[in-house]
Protein backbone atom coordinates (compact mmCIF):
# COMPACT_ATOMS: atom_id res chain seq x y z
CA UNK A 1 0.00 0.00 0.00
CA UNK A 2 1.39 3.39 -0.93
CA UNK A 3 1.66 6.34 1.41
CA UNK A 4 -1.08 8.16 -0.47
CA UNK A 5 -3.43 5.21 -0.07
CA UNK A 6 -2.70 5.01 3.65
CA UNK A 7 -3.35 8.74 4.07
CA UNK A 8 -6.56 8.51 2.05
CA UNK A 9 -7.84 5.55 4.07
CA UNK A 10 -6.91 7.34 7.30
CA UNK A 11 -8.85 10.44 6.29
CA UNK A 12 -11.79 8.27 5.16
CA UNK A 13 -11.75 6.66 8.60
CA UNK A 14 -11.96 10.11 10.21
CA UNK A 15 -14.90 10.97 7.92
CA UNK A 16 -16.65 7.70 8.79
CA UNK A 17 -16.16 8.25 12.51
CA UNK A 18 -17.45 11.82 12.20
CA UNK A 19 -20.52 10.60 10.30
CA UNK A 20 -21.32 8.03 13.00
CA UNK A 21 -20.82 10.56 15.80
CA UNK A 22 -22.98 13.16 14.02
CA UNK A 23 -25.78 10.60 13.70
CA UNK A 24 -25.50 9.71 17.38
CA UNK A 25 -25.55 13.40 18.31
CA UNK A 26 -28.58 13.97 16.06
CA UNK A 27 -30.44 11.12 17.79
CA UNK A 28 -29.57 12.44 21.26
CA UNK A 29 -30.47 16.03 20.39
CA UNK A 30 -33.76 14.93 18.81
CA UNK A 31 -34.64 12.95 21.93
CA UNK A 32 -33.76 15.91 24.17
CA UNK A 33 -35.79 18.38 22.10
CA UNK A 34 -38.83 16.09 22.07
CA UNK A 35 -38.66 15.77 25.87
CA UNK A 36 -38.70 19.58 26.16
CA UNK A 37 -41.66 19.74 23.78
CA UNK A 38 -39.94 21.28 20.78
CA UNK A 39 -40.04 20.02 17.22
CA UNK A 40 -36.58 19.06 15.93
CA UNK A 41 -35.62 19.39 12.26
CA UNK A 42 -34.57 15.75 11.98
CA UNK A 43 -35.00 15.33 8.25
CA UNK A 44 -33.10 18.44 7.31
CA UNK A 45 -30.38 17.80 9.86
CA UNK A 46 -29.90 14.25 8.59
CA UNK A 47 -29.69 15.49 5.00
CA UNK A 48 -27.06 18.03 6.01
CA UNK A 49 -25.04 15.37 7.85
CA UNK A 50 -24.93 13.08 4.83
CA UNK A 51 -24.32 15.83 2.27
CA UNK A 52 -21.47 17.14 4.44
CA UNK A 53 -19.97 13.64 4.60
CA UNK A 54 -20.13 13.32 0.81
CA UNK A 55 -18.52 16.75 0.46
CA UNK A 56 -15.75 15.66 2.84
CA UNK A 57 -15.16 12.51 0.78
CA UNK A 58 -14.95 14.51 -2.43
CA UNK A 59 -12.57 17.08 -0.96
CA UNK A 60 -10.26 14.44 0.51
CA UNK A 61 -10.31 12.42 -2.72
CA UNK A 62 -9.50 15.51 -4.76
CA UNK A 63 -6.73 16.62 -2.43
CA UNK A 64 -5.11 13.19 -2.33
CA UNK A 65 -5.36 12.96 -6.11
CA UNK A 66 -3.56 16.31 -6.40
CA UNK A 67 -0.87 15.09 -4.01
CA UNK A 68 -0.38 11.95 -6.06
CA UNK A 69 -0.21 13.85 -9.39
CA UNK A 70 2.47 16.30 -8.28
CA UNK A 71 5.88 15.00 -7.23
CA UNK A 72 5.62 15.25 -3.45
CA UNK A 73 8.60 13.80 -1.62
CA UNK A 74 7.51 11.21 0.92
CA UNK A 75 9.02 11.85 4.34
CA UNK A 76 7.70 12.40 7.84
CA UNK A 77 7.20 16.14 7.39
CA UNK A 78 5.32 15.97 4.09
CA UNK A 79 3.11 13.08 5.22
CA UNK A 80 2.28 14.99 8.41
CA UNK A 81 1.58 18.12 6.36
CA UNK A 82 -0.59 16.26 3.85
CA UNK A 83 -2.64 14.74 6.66
CA UNK A 84 -3.13 18.12 8.35
CA UNK A 85 -4.04 19.90 5.11
CA UNK A 86 -6.39 17.06 4.12
CA UNK A 87 -8.02 17.16 7.56
CA UNK A 88 -8.48 20.93 7.44
CA UNK A 89 -9.77 20.89 3.86
CA UNK A 90 -12.21 18.16 4.91
CA UNK A 91 -13.61 20.49 7.57
CA UNK A 92 -13.84 23.33 5.07
CA UNK A 93 -15.73 21.17 2.59
CA UNK A 94 -18.08 20.01 5.30
CA UNK A 95 -18.86 23.51 6.56
CA UNK A 96 -19.29 24.87 3.04
CA UNK A 97 -21.71 22.08 2.09
CA UNK A 98 -23.71 22.55 5.30
CA UNK A 99 -23.80 26.33 4.85
CA UNK A 100 -25.03 26.06 1.26
CA UNK A 101 -27.67 23.49 2.16
CA UNK A 102 -29.02 25.47 5.14
CA UNK A 103 -29.11 28.64 3.05
CA UNK A 104 -31.24 26.76 0.51
CA UNK A 105 -33.53 25.55 3.31
CA UNK A 106 -33.87 29.06 4.75
CA UNK A 107 -34.52 30.63 1.34
CA UNK A 108 -37.20 28.02 0.63
CA UNK A 109 -38.87 28.60 3.99
CA UNK A 110 -38.72 32.35 3.50
CA UNK A 111 -40.48 32.09 0.15
CA UNK A 112 -43.18 29.89 1.68
CA UNK A 113 -43.68 32.32 4.55
CA UNK A 114 -43.83 35.33 2.22
CA UNK A 115 -46.44 33.56 0.08
CA UNK A 116 -48.50 32.72 3.17
CA UNK A 117 -48.30 36.32 4.40
CA UNK A 118 -49.30 37.61 0.98
CA UNK A 119 -52.27 35.22 0.82
CA UNK A 120 -53.41 36.19 4.33
CA UNK A 121 -53.03 39.87 3.48
CA UNK A 122 -55.14 39.47 0.33
CA UNK A 123 -57.83 37.60 2.27
CA UNK A 124 -57.87 40.30 4.93
CA UNK A 125 -58.37 43.01 2.32
CA UNK A 126 -61.38 41.25 0.74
Amino acid sequence: MSTFEILTVSLYAVISFTLVMNNINLYQETKRLKEVGQTPLVGRSAIVIYVAAVAELLVVTGFMWLCSVFPVPINMLTVFGMFLVGFMLRNGGSYLAAWVLWSIFVRSDRRKMMKEIKDEHEKALQ
